[in-house]
């Protein structure tokens, strides 16, 4: 309270100012795998982050994703925890990505140099065959424009060949319509190829028969946003060195946070992490190409260094790099109003993943991997390419998309050849173009830092001080196995242990093969019961290792209904558990907090639509009462009760019985599943996992209902026998009767909707007592 009353008296600029250091001092704590000192941390930064801003909206997904690399040294309750990403949809993540496009300034901008690139590069070829290898970040706008293009070209267009390569097919269907359309309507001869995929997992073995490339045409390759998922390395073959390099910087950083005070300028001196050969994914890639003899390749990357193995660095740079796109997406959404849910989405959507993956995951689970153009030099050179200046036209046109935006920050800057695009001084995507080789390989080129400096962000001395420190540990860590020992003693004597203390893995998932579908159920369902048990007494090891288990035989996407139930009912559990630790708890952004609110009503309408229960409700017997009565339907089940165990019991069988009917209903897998996750997970999560004001999910009995109604001075209206009826011929004329049944209440007080005899709803009627009719509040 004395913090949140503190920060109360402080101006917005203040809130800005602590929220900085407060996000550093809980990456620190993170690293150091300190529970109480992160959760402290956590409680801290939430205060900061009520008020809605670019930068509080990035600290939420920072946190977030801190959380989820404070818990990842946990093996069951991670894996229980269900992520916001596994809510979205293909159609709505298609969307997400058309927002992105949008709202980013940058990426229309690359997309216009790139087209004129390769409009130069074959200015008097007769076809023309270009592979787009953006996937994601592919969009129809780019080749519509480069149609146009061609067709005012002297001497008209060439005949054109696009391969498309991208993980929806639905995408690429739309995509070839639209195209195919512009250039009939263009008179230009256009083919258009799909590929079904991800730049990561495609054969490089034959890329001219998988691009369906024809000998002896002019061939162009086009890149957005991807080429960095083809850094992926091992890192854990050196993880144990890595973790004694981060260990060593929790040393010394409050020691070098007392005893200088770093200015910008000194940043000038930083080494940048070395970066390591040109990894052999990018290589084998490198070298498919070349076979391809293109006219030119055309790269367009973000220019961050994403990729150093020190989580510290990664940290630093995250949180320079997003604070100056989220601020970019923030303009530009103030400047169109109309678009902030679009922006919304984009950031929950797609930077966050882009986020958490950086910051949570290690080795190849690490697929963000931005490095800077200098990096890339490094690479493409070391594969046999040489790098060809883009002409002032393509820059010039470049430029001129850029101002078409009309705000002031967006800047850009040329370097060698190159264009980059920035926000205010913050360098934010590269654009370069490359050509393979004749010969003899190009000599090395010189690797010229680039300062990153943005005025806009406060406290950003901050930031480069810390990139300071993490380089001059780096020098003086000329012996890795001095620490081991000391990081061993740490981590059995760590404040953590008194929340979490390691256990031995349980076993590596072979048990689940053993056992026949029948088995793991039955499994399933104790193992659900012990963990509650668990749960409920704070045992947090014991608690995990039921979770770890029930988590290899649950999945959202599983076949049958209990095993989607109990991944439903893990995630719940999961944080109850973490209740324990209610910074780190609230930190975690949960379905609720997705982007993705539009498809709630969505769920709803399913729900209605393969549910019986509902329409029985709005009944004709029910509809021909007096408008002066009110009719209730609720869950009939007891999720109110105060004591953890109960409800819990309560809510596993209530929710079986509902999920069981969803599965046995002729409602598609897509709209199924919507309902399960969207509607009844959220549910199952308000019963089990919250308390207090927090749980708003309070379903009770028609019996309980009874005995508050009457307290308020309501008394029953009896629903007929003959409506009972009218309902079950409704069920079955619709093809529903069997599980299903109404039941009449035998006091004539109301209707129960059941399946396979277990009451899901109550439908009762209510009026004004009779004692209290014609009463007039004085």
């Amino acid at each position: 309270m004395m913090h949140g009353l503190w920060v109360q008296d402080q101006g917005v600029v203040d809130h800005l100012a602590q929220l900085v250091p407060l996000l550093h001092e809980c990456a620190s704590h993170v690293t150091e795998g300190s529970f109480e000192k992160a959760d402290f941390s956590f409680k801290k930064i939430r205060i900061l982050t009520i008020a809605d801003g670019p930068l509080q909206r990035l600290s939420t997904i920072i946190v977030d994703s801190l959380a989820h690399r404070l818990l990842s040294s946990i093996q069951g309750l991670p894996g229980a925890l269900i992520d916001p990403s596994d809510y979205f949809e293909k159609s709505t993540l298609r969307a997400a990505r058309h927002n992105f496009f949008k709202l980013n300034p940058y990426l229309s901008t690359g997309f216009v140099t790139i087209n004129w690139a390769i409009m130069e590069a074959m200015e008097d070829e007769k076809v023309v065959h270009i592979v787009d290898l953006s996937c994601s970040a592919a969009h129809p706008w780019q080749w519509l424009k480069l149609l146009d293009d061609f067709h005012g070209r002297p001497g008209g267009a060439p005949e054109l060949y696009l391969t498309v390569l991208h993980d929806d097919n639905d995408f690429l269907a739309d995509m070839q319509s639209l195209l195919s359309k512009k250039a009939e309507s263009l008179g230009v001869s256009f083919h258009f190829i799909s590929v079904i995929g991800r730049l990561e997992t495609l054969d490089f073995s034959n890329l001219r028969s998988t691009f369906q490339i024809k000998f002896g045409v002019a061939v162009a390759i086009s890149c957005a946003l991807q080429m960095h998922r083809l850094l992926l390395v091992d890192d854990n073959l050196s993880s144990t060195s890595i973790a004694q390099l981060q260990k060593m910087a929790n040393f010394t950083q409050p020691k070098q946070m007392a005893s200088s005070v770093c200015s910008p300028a000194s940043t000038l001196n930083y080494l940048q992490t070395p970066s390591p050969r040109t990894p052999k994914l990018l290589a084998r890639l490198l070298s498919a190409i070349q076979a391809l003899k293109p006219n030119i390749m055309l790269i367009m990357e973000q220019d961050a260094d994403h990729n150093t193995l020190l989580f510290r660095d990664r940290f630093n740079e995250v949180l320079n790099y997003y604070a100056a796109l989220f601020d970019c997406f923030h303009a530009v959404a103030a400047a169109n109003p109309g678009r902030t849910d679009e922006r919304l989405r984009v950031e929950r959507m797609i930077l966050r993943e882009e986020i958490k993956n950086i910051l949570v995951c290690e080795g190849v689970h690490r697929h963000e991997r931005h490095e800077r153009l200098d990096q890339w030099a490094m690479h493409m050179e070391e594969s046999g390419f040489h790098n060809v200046q883009l002409s002032f036209s393509a820059i010039r046109e470049g430029k001129e998309n850029l101002l078409s935006f009309g705000l002031k920050n967006c800047q850009n800057k040329e370097d060698r050849g190159c264009f980059l695009l920035c926000w205010g001084y913050t360098n934010l995507y590269s654009i370069s173009a490359w050509r393979q080789n004749r010969g003899s390989s190009s000599g090395s080129r010189e690797h010229i830092l680039h300062p990153n400096f943005p005025l806009w962000v406060l406290c950003s001395a901050y930031v480069w001080q810390l990139k300071v420190q993490a380089d001059n540990l780096r020098l003086c860590c000329t012996d890795r196995g001095m620490f081991q020992d000391d990081m061993l003693s740490s981590a059995t004597s760590s404040p953590a242990s008194s929340v979490y203390s390691p256990s031995p893995s349980p076993s590596n998932g072979s048990w689940v093969q053993e056992l026949s579908h029948d088995q793991q159920s039955v499994r399933l369902i104790g193992l659900l019961y012990q963990c509650a048990a668990e749960v409920s007494a704070g045992s947090f090891d014991r608690a995990n290792l039921c979770l770890e288990h029930i988590t290899q035989l649950a999945s959202l996407d599983a076949p049958h209904a209990l095993q989607r139930l109990a991944a439903v009912f893990a995630d719940a559990l999961a944080r109850k558990l973490l209740n324990l630790i209610p910074g780190l708890s609230r930190a975690l952004l949960s379905s609720a907090n997705s982007a993705d609110a539009h498809l709630v009503p969505v769920a709803r309408r399913h729900m209605f639509d393969v549910l019986p229960f509902l329409k029985l409700a709005f009944l004709s017997a029910v509809r021909s009462l007096s408008p002066k009565i009110m009719v209730m339907t609720e869950q009939e089940a007891n999720h109110n009760g105060g004591a953890f165990q109960e409800r819990f019991d309560e809510a596993l069988n209530y929710y079986a019985s509902l999920f069981d009917c969803l599965q046995r209903s002729a409602a598609a897998a897509a709209e199924r599943a919507r309902v399960e996750r969207v509607l009844l997970g959220e549910e199952i999560r308000g019963v089990v996992a919250c308390e207090g004001a927090e749980r708003v999910e309070r379903h009770e009995r028609a019996r309980q209902w009874a005995a508050r109604m009457e307290a308020a001075g309501m008394e029953r209206v009896g629903l007929s026998y003959s409506g009972a009826m009218e309902a079950r011929k409704l069920l079955q004329s619709c093809g529903w009767a069997g599980p299903y049944e109404v039941r009449h209440d035998a006091g004539g007080h109301g209707f129960f909707f059941c399946w396979h005899k277990r009451p899901l709803y109550a439908v009762t009627a209510w009026r004004p007592a009779a004692s209290r009719r014609g009463y007039t509040r004085p």
